[in-house]
């Protein structure tokens, strides 16, 4: 079966249910979701150090940028980044889980979980970015529907 692209969303993320305690200082990148793997594509940057650098000229202006950096980092990574630190992939047929959570006074958000290539059990969460209020449920309900077209009645091994 030859793997195409479903869905390439601006995030940032890292291990476990919920974002870091410093949001900024986890990497930034793209959510892909294929027919056959969710994955994070790290940039290998939390952009921590651009955003200060631009926050000593700029001041508040610097974190109104957020999520202007966080698309920009994602429409620089290709599949080659799989193998920078911070990416992970989790193959549909070993996904148990994609949650939309947050609410308004929390960030946005969606949990992945399921089980890596060593068949350790694994979760992730990925925020920012294009993570908002509207997003985030259609996101995740694309990502359980793709794992169900995947792995209907008929595509037992």
């Amino acid at each position: 079966m030859e793997e195409f692209t479903i869905l390439k969303a601006a995030v940032r993320s890292n291990p476990g249910p919920k974002p870091q305690a410093v949001r900024r200082l986890a990497p930034m990148g793209a959510l892909v979701l294929t027919n056959t793997r969710a994955m994070f594509l790290s940039s290998g940057s939390s952009g921590i150090v651009e955003t200060m650098l631009r926050g000593r000229s700029l001041g508040v202006l610097a974190v109104l940028g957020e999520k202007g950096q966080v698309r920009r980092a994602a429409e620089k990574v290709d599949d080659s980044a799989l193998q920078t630190e911070g990416s992970w992939q989790i193959m549909l047929r070993d996904l148990s889980a994609c949650e939309a959570g947050g609410s308004w006074f929390t960030d946005h958000r969606i949990r992945i979980a399921g089980k890596d290539a060593s068949g350790q059990a694994v979760e992730f969460c990925c925020f920012m970015g294009d993570i908002d209020k509207h997003s985030k449920a259609m996101i995740s309900t694309q990502v359980m529907s793709a794992k169900a077209s995947q792995v209907g009645p008929d595509s037992r091994s």
